[in-house]
């Protein structure tokens, strides 16, 4: 999950499909080198990006150095137009999302749908770089999780979906497809931790 990396780049982000799983984040220990000091900054397995930063923004006095979370989901190649539905939660409460979709091309009633729920689930949408691409957003970096995925309008359920680096463009590890997961219907997606600091410092983990 974690790549270490030079002031003000990513910490990482990463997704893993089917029913909803377990968060892939495995415990760590970061030792930070700051300016002004070091410290040690556990990370628990399954933590989030919120979590962790805010462990990190708890040493700053000491090291100098601080933290951001944010997590990023983009989905697009949805398999035909229908109503979709699933649910959707971000740290919040889960809701149930539904839309009703005229083209592929065009998620906009996707977007609205996810919006008019973001005030319980935590998690707004925007369209991405296209109307076929839809980015969900959770600010504070907690896990996004979308489960119970269906489409009335399709023989098959696919879409293709990738975490996002903080940047809101940069795929960490590669594009997904749900079809090629055993059970096809849900995803997590961890956040992306970005480190600041206005001197040199350094951020090791004791699993690399």
């Amino acid at each position: 999950v974690f790549k270490h990396a030079a002031a003000g780049t990513n910490m990482g982000a990463s997704s893993s499909s089917n029913a909803i799983t377990a968060s892939v984040v495995t415990g760590d220990t970061l030792t930070i080198s700051g300016s002004t000091g070091a410290a040690s900054v556990g990370v628990a397995v399954g933590a989030t990006a919120k979590v962790i930063a805010a462990d990190v923004n708890a040493q700053f006095g000491t090291t100098g150095v601080k933290a951001e979370a944010v997590t990023y989901l983009a989905i697009d190649s949805i398999s035909a137009a229908g109503a979709i539905s699933f649910d959707l939660n971000g740290g919040g409460s889960s809701r149930s999302i539904s839309a009703t979709i005229a083209s592929t091309n065009d998620l906009s009633a996707l977007r609205d749908a996810i919006n008019a729920s973001s005030g319980a689930t935590g998690v707004t949408a925007e369209l991405g770089s296209s109307q076929a691409e839809i980015i969900l957003t959770q600010a504070e970096g907690e896990d996004i999780t979308l489960d119970n995925y269906a489409n009335n309008g399709a023989t098959n359920d696919n879409f293709e979906y990738r975490a996002l680096q903080s940047d809101k463009s940069t795929t960490l590890g590669i594009d997904r497809t749900n079809a090629t997961d055993p059970t096809n219907d849900g995803l997590r997606v961890t956040g992306a931790v970005d480190f600041f600091s206005t001197e040199a410092y350094n951020i090791a983990g004791d699993n690399g």
